[in-house]
């Protein structure tokens, strides 16, 4: 359980639309990028203090780099010259890794950590919209939404938004992911994710379209657009308050059936 509710806060549909209004571009385009270069969820289960920790990567090449590589003989579990898979601990461990590299160079340590939903470099943060470490590394612990800004502006600041908006999947995940992306498909992947995400709200749209013809029928007037605004969420409503049916928004089996609207088949 969260111990403080403002902290820790998981991503919403809200999140996401403004991610796509920033970039110019659609929500299924930004649900793509999450779906493939995100890490699932921005944060960890809470540690004994009740607060979820933002999920984050130690990179100790990074640091060894950020350091000039002087802790390199003397603590080569935190500081490597080459990139060494084995050295991830991954989870909650990888904040003590974190802590143990702070005792030697906080800044340093801070930099060289990728941090939420995005795990977007700590040596990043001026390109995710933060001037000062410190202020970057806060954000991480409020919400994904803020996670989410911090990728946002980094796409922005590295001139990826661009092939986003073209679904140049080749030019963004070479941006993104280095000259390295097609070893692991990364253009493919975000291909075949846009390609669902767009399946998806086309389906959601046929749904809706179908619910806001059905209102009208009912004695309405809504645009009938297949976007399920604030109109039509309280032209449910209401239908519901004529009916005589709980008025909850949800057009559950009884809404579904006074409007004449065709039973959801089960999941």
């Amino acid at each position: 359980m969260n111990g403080n509710p403002m902290l820790g806060q998981p991503l919403d549909a809200g999140d996401v639309d403004a991610a796509a209004r920033a970039l110019g571009t659609s929500g299924a385009h930004v649900r793509a990028v999450l779906s493939v270069e995100a890490s699932g969820s921005g944060y960890l289960d809470g540690d004994a203090t009740g607060l979820r920790p933002p999920r984050i990567l130690f990179e100790a090449h990074v640091f060894a780099r950020e350091t000039g590589g002087r802790y390199n003989d003397s603590h080569p579990r935190l500081s490597s010259a080459r990139w060494k898979r084995s050295l991830y601990q991954g989870g909650l461990a990888e904040h003590e890794r974190l802590r143990r590299a702070a005792v030697l160079d906080r800044e340093a340590a801070y930099r060289s950590a990728s941090w939420g939903i995005f795990q977007v470099m700590g040596f990043n943060h001026a390109a995710a919209g933060y001037d000062r470490l410190a202020d970057f590394v806060g954000v991480q612990y409020v919400s994904e939404g803020l996670q989410l800004d911090c990728g946002v502006r980094f796409i922005q600041a590295n001139g990826l938004d661009g092939p986003l908006r073209q679904s140049d999947w080749r030019a963004f995940a070479r941006g993104y992911n280095g000259p390295g992306y097609a070893r692991n498909d990364y253009h493919t992947r975000l291909a075949a994710a846009l390609e669902h995400f767009q399946a998806a709200d086309a389906h959601a749209d046929d749904h809706v379209t179908a619910l806001q013809q059905a209102l009208n029928r009912a004695g309405f007037n809504l645009a009938v657009d297949g976007i399920r605004g604030s109109r039509t969420d309280a032209a449910v409503r209401e239908f519901q308050d004529r009916a005589g049916l709980a008025v909850d928004g949800i057009v559950g089996p009884a809404t579904r059936a006074a409007l004449g609207l065709a039973q959801e088949p089960a999941p």
